[in-house]
């Protein structure tokens, strides 16, 4: 996160002072004299996990607590139950066997004055804090109600009655927030990504097998839109769609200038910050400090955008893009007869298309009639969804690339909720399943336009880390989903439930 993504809008605001924050509490300085949450953990989806865990978190830190996973790991099932989580020179308990730890502090410091048995703490439900969030009162209160206690255990699925989530925003987060040019209904959106980014730390044994599966020929992140197809058991919680809505949608961003390496990139940028600016201006629901640090962050990217298009218009005589090299020449990949997207079935996943280097460029005169579009980088699921992809990537001239680390057909994740709740149905996870999931987030964080349906979590854990850690918080973001998004496709700030663009 450099100076510079924070200045012109490619990183969160505010987010680096806000992990320095969570670092400094989930590390105190003795952890005998610290006071801890121990979480029971949350046994349902990559993304739905992740932030109920960051909301544990924000508990603990709203209430001066150390935040630590359960260690027994009943809650996470086949995510953990393979052979890269049983090394016991790596094992942490829980997820952690892929994350860095949460904290520095151990089970042991929280469990002291229980005889070490962590399951012999004191057990709260998540409607158990409501009071905390309302007001100072209400925090002081639980505070002094969990004193005598070192250690407290959170169950996170049930009791306690009705809580919104929306809220449990800890308190040292609110100057970070208040003094952001975010919009104003998106703070709780703001923690899930800070939180998020924290949790999700991989770590040293993770990133070596993430690097060893990390060959995919993407040859231009700038011209790649990642495209999230949620099927399986994802009917219960949002209208499913057909890949071909998505196809759809693509195209448009791409035809718009939404995608960088797209020829109306420069100038749908200017007119979104334009229009954004031109809002702020007349905004009166925003707070006024908000709204003039907003008008100050939108003119800094307005001017330097300007400048881009200025350049460019120069500098595209005598340039030769990678796109236009890519135009240009055949690309033929090993074991495929396609130029254009090309199909990944005959492919070596790991590492066979990096032997196949380009032609070089025979001259502008040799540019062939038809253009080559972008690169579609595609998590799903569903098998069906990556024949229909291939084939419209092809009769489209978008390459198409995926992860495929194991046979989709024959995992329960492909399944309806009703087919994996059928009697007698036997639950079958892939070892590389949890590992591919990972897989998908880095590859998506690494595009730079994206298509998904903001109704899944897992959806919503990209579009909140691309502005972290992925530096891509001003992209565009098309939502499809019904659930979020008034008149699907939203694909401009002011069309989202949430956003942070500007």
């Amino acid at each position: 996160m450099s100076q510079y993504d924070v200045e012109y809008g490619e990183t969160l605001f505010n987010s680096k002072e806000a992990l320095e924050i969570i670092w400094k509490n989930q590390n105190p300085e003795d952890c005998s004299k610290a006071k801890y949450l121990v979480s029971g953990g949350w046994p349902y989806g990559f993304g739905s996990r992740i932030h109920m865990e960051g909301v544990a978190m924000g508990m603990a830190l709203h209430l001066g607590r150390v935040y630590l996973p359960h260690p027994d790991g009943d809650n996470f099932f086949f995510e953990t139950n393979i052979e890269f989580c049983r090394n016991k020179e790596r094992w942490e308990p829980g997820m952690n066997c892929f994350y860095m730890p949460y904290s520095k502090c151990t089970i042991r410091d929280a469990a002291k004055n229980v005889g070490g048995d962590v399951n012999g703490l004191r057990t709260y439900y998540m409607g158990d804090f409501r009071a905390a969030f309302q007001d100072e009162a209400g925090l002081d209160q639980m505070i002094k109600s969990l004193d005598s206690m070192q250690g407290i255990n959170l169950m996170q699925t049930t009791g306690g009655g009705p809580y919104d989530l929306r809220q449990y925003i800890p308190r040292q987060m609110r100057p970070l927030i208040d003094c952001s040019p975010m919009r104003e209904h998106a703070d709780h959106y703001w923690w899930r990504a800070v939180s998020a980014t924290y949790i999700t730390r991989p770590n040293r044994a993770t990133l070596a097998l993430l690097a060893a599966h990390t060959t995919l020929p993407v040859l231009d992140y700038k011209d790649t839109v990642a495209m999230f197809v949620r099927h399986g058991d994802k009917g219960i919680e949002m209208k499913l769609l057909e890949f071909s809505e998505y196809a759809r949608v693509t195209q448009l961003l791409w035809d718009r200038g939404m995608v960088p390496q797209s020829g109306n990139y420069i100038r749908a940028k200017l007119e979104q910050l334009a229009a954004a600016a031109a809002a702020n201006a007349t905004s009166t629901a925003a707070h006024p400090a908000r709204r003039r640090l907003r008008g100050r962050r939108l003119q800094a990217q307005l001017q330097s955008l300007a400048a881009v298009a200025n350049s460019a218009v120069h500098a595209d005589a005598e340039r030769t893009s990678d796109r236009d090299r890519r135009n240009a020449v055949s690309r033929r990949l090993p074991g495929t007869n396609s130029t254009t997207g090309a199909s990944m079935d005959a492919l070596n996943l790991y590492g066979a298309p990096t032997n196949a280097p380009l032609v070089p460029l025979p001259g502008k005169q040799s540019l062939p009639t038809v253009p080559y579009n972008g690169t579609i980088f595609l998590t799903t699921e569903d098998p069906a969804v990556i024949e229909q992809a291939n084939a419209w990537g092809k009769a489209n001239h978008w390459t198409v690339v995926y992860t495929n680390l194991f046979e989709r057909a024959t995992q329960t994740a492909v399944k309806t909720w009703e087919e994996k709740n059928r009697r007698g149905t036997v639950a079958v996870h892939d070892k590389l399943e949890y590992i591919s999931m990972l897989l998908n987030l880095y590859y998506s964080l690494r595009s730079e336009a994206y298509v998904c349906t903001l109704a899944s979590n897992s959806c919503r854990i990209i579009d909140e880390m691309r502005a972290t850690v992925g530096g891509k918080a001003n992209r565009f973001y098309a939502d499809l989903s019904i659930e979020t998004c008034p008149h699907p496709p939203c694909m401009d700030a002011d069309d989202k439930i949430v956003s942070f663009a500007e």
